[in-house]
């Protein structure tokens, strides 16, 4: 994957990638290290909220959606508003401010949450203004969630037979799960499924590296990744051809080795997660 391949899915106006690493890169990883250290080692949670808000904030996805009831908001929070004060140093204003965005959601079964999204300030694929409660389709989407796997958990489908998830190869923390069933694709989509799900992946990992940082993603298709073995990853090899997307280590581990393809995009333009999970 070359340079270009981060795609700010949020702005038009492009990321000041280097600006950042020269003037900001150790402060960045002095800050995430001191959340990784903090609290207990599982699950980690406020390290992989802030990393998923990094994400958000160079565009490398739309949003993000923590396990609030497992973090420390307000320490969190804090986090987003670091990034912001980066921001306001960049050169012509070109990033825009990253925000905790407090909505309304209504559940398929009826049920009403305040649900709050990190996002950043201007996007387009953000829904901002509602005359009520955004669904489970609206949030998936906001997620990059694969449009199938949207459409299909906000109808009312039993999706937990199938998961893809995102793992910090590091610490084991998980940033993202998404349900899907095999069962309900065609061989066409579960192809662009499976690219989609690489090139999230891939996507990840050229923004650590562009921004200077050490922490790496790697992707699976096994349920109960933590208890599965590299080598026992049957669903992963199975449908992937190999046991694991991205990298089994950090950057100073893995010797700067990255697998830079990233796959091209179809013109789907979903994406796609389980809206009742880490995203």
């Amino acid at each position: 994957m070359t340079k270009s391949d981060v795609v700010d899915t949020c702005s038009p106006r492009p990321f000041p990638f280097e600006f950042v690493r020269q003037k900001f890169g150790s402060s960045l990883a002095a800050s995430l290290r001191q959340l990784e250290l903090e609290g207990p080692p599982i699950p980690h949670t406020n390290f992989a909220a802030a990393l998923n808000a990094i994400l958000v904030w160079c565009g490398a996805r739309t949003a993000s959606l923590p396990v609030w009831a497992y973090c420390n908001m307000p320490r969190v929070a804090e986090f987003v508003d670091s990034l912001n004060k980066i921001s306001a140093q960049a050169p012509t204003k070109v990033i825009d401010e990253v925000v905790i965005l407090e909505r309304p959601q209504v559940y398929s079964d009826g049920e009403e949450i305040q649900q709050e999204l990190i996002v950043r300030k201007n996007s387009r694929r953000v829904c901002w203004y509602a005359d009520g409660p955004v669904g489970d389709d609206q949030i998936g989407r906001e997620l990059d969630m694969y449009d199938l796997n949207v459409r299909l958990f906000a109808e009312g489908y039993i999706m937990g037979q199938e998961g893809f998830s995102i793992w910090e190869a590091g610490s084991e923390s998980l940033l993202y799960v998404e349900a899907w069933r095999e069962d309900f694709m065609t061989p066409v989509q579960l192809g662009d499924f499976l690219v989609h799900c690489e090139r999230m992946v891939s996507v990840w990992n050229s923004a650590m590296e562009k921004l200077g940082l050490v922490y790496r993603f790697y992707g699976s298709m096994d349920w109960g990744r933590l208890e599965v073995p590299w080598n026992e990853a049957v669903k992963t090899k199975k449908l992937c051809g190999k046991e694991f997307l991205g990298c089994e280590s950090r950057a100073k581990e893995y010797g700067g080795r990255l697998n830079t393809r990233v796959p091209p995009v179809r013109g789907h333009g979903g994406v796609g997660q389980s809206v009742t999970a880490v995203a």
